[in-house]
């Protein structure tokens, strides 16, 4: 299984981190007015106004940082049509483009996105409440000086906090990978994956780089939100963690 994992990570990197194909024709900049990161689309508009929907595939991670910002559609043929790619060469990034969809008129109203909630999974020994869960309102966790009011667990002696939290909160972008309970945290070129009820994760930049990790508990599914350890996450996105006993505050902090 932890095998099996190391394996699916390395792969999902061997698409992620392949070489760019920067085409001389046919490369053109594009206005990214909205991204919508978790559904893996896009609207886009071009230096003449029009504006296309478009959905594309793993490879830019990076996209929901261009958002107001401009990155390049690489097309052999018809603008975002068979064979083009979405382009972000400064941090060399790119994705195919499966569908391209025209918004009709230059004005065309943007369609409302929803941030999907994290997919359910049954309870089993790995992701269902334990005796060794429990609920801890005595400790205090402040990220960067900002006091958090979440819920808050004990496992094995172990603080563990809400994954989107402590994540976003120190500039990592968390998504949802498939249906097979992956989580990925991508934070300065650097990507961590991580699978619920799994202990086992893998970070790393490349593909000579990754490296299995391993944590004392595993991420865990608590009342449908994904909790992790908080000093194994905090210090996978470059923060250091301090307790003080007397007052009962845990410190986060990015260095």
């Amino acid at each position: 299984m932890k095998k099996a994992f190391v394996y699916l990570f390395l792969f999902f990197f061997a698409f992620l981190m392949c070489p760019l194909r920067l085409s001389a024709s046919g490369f053109e900049k594009v206005y990214l007015k909205k991204v919508m990161d978790s559904d893996y689309k896009a609207i886009i508009e071009r230096s003449n106004g029009d504006m296309y929907l478009i959905e594309y595939g793993v490879g830019v991670l990076s996209l929901w940082r261009y958002e107001d910002k401009y990155a390049y559609i690489d097309s052999p043929g018809l603008f975002a049509g068979t064979g083009s790619t979405i382009v972000l060469p400064d941090i060399d990034q790119e994705a195919h483009i499966w569908n391209c969809e025209e918004m009709n008129g230059n004005n065309a109203s943007l369609p409302t996105y929803i941030e999907p909630e994290e997919p359910a999974v049954q309870d089993s020994p790995e992701t269902s409440n334990s005796n060794n869960q429990n609920n801890n309102s005595s400790i205090i966790l402040a990220i960067n000086g900002v006091i958090s009011n979440e819920t808050l667990y004990i496992d094995n002696n172990h603080l563990l906090v809400p994954l989107r939290l402590i994540s976003e909160s120190l500039g990592g972008k968390v998504t949802w990978v498939g249906n097979d309970n992956l989580i990925t945290i991508y934070k300065d070129s650097i990507l961590t994956m991580l699978q619920i009820g799994n202990n086992i994760g893998v970070t790393g930049s490349d593909l000579t780089n990754s490296q299995p990790v391993t944590m004392e508990v595993p991420p865990q599914l608590i009342n449908g939100t994904t909790y992790v350890p908080l000093r194994f996450v905090s210090e996978t996105l470059g923060a250091v963690v301090n307790w003080d006993q007397n007052s009962g505050i845990i410190s986060v902090n990015t260095i």
